[in-house]
């Protein structure tokens, strides 16, 4: 009986230090971009989903990854203007740090766009998928 608690206690603490329950640990930016958005579209879960999204872009700040930055701002502006944010209301409002209007998105939205501009502008843009995300981009905000 007290291997089993042993072992259920393990398993809890594993969960439970993961950044949301039932998603692995990982250190990629990307990987966990891809989370966030998984919790976000799939299960609903708002504040883990944005925590993923918040370290995603600290973590491609740090290696001074443009792309990476703007995708994970274009995530976080996605996840503001969604249900599963404004189903979160109260506890983002306890926490004062709901916003109700749609001024914040947008301006996480534009965020990204400028950052892909610049990038396009230094010729960081290579493959030809970048290329053509950054040009699908610029035609939406023109």
């Amino acid at each position: 009986m007290n291997i089993k608690c042993i072992v259920l206690v393990i398993i809890s603490a594993y969960i439970l230090g993961c950044a949301a329950a039932g998603v692995p640990y990982t250190s990629d930016p990307t990987e966990k971009l891809q989370n966030a958005y998984y919790l976000m579209n799939n299960e609903g879960r708002a504040l883990p989903a944005e925590k993923l999204g918040l370290e995603a872009l600290s973590d491609f700040k740090k290696v001074n990854n443009t792309y990476g930055e703007a995708e994970a701002e274009h995530f976080l502006g996605t996840f503001y203007k969604s249900q599963v944010y404004r189903s979160y209301s109260d506890f983002y409002i306890k926490h004062g740090e709901y916003d109700p209007t749609i001024q914040n998105p947008y301006l996480i939205i534009k965020r990204p766009l400028q950052l892909l501009k610049e990038t396009a502008i230094t010729g960081a843009f290579q493959s030809p998928h970048s290329q053509s995300v950054m040009l699908m981009l610029l035609m939406v905000t023109y």
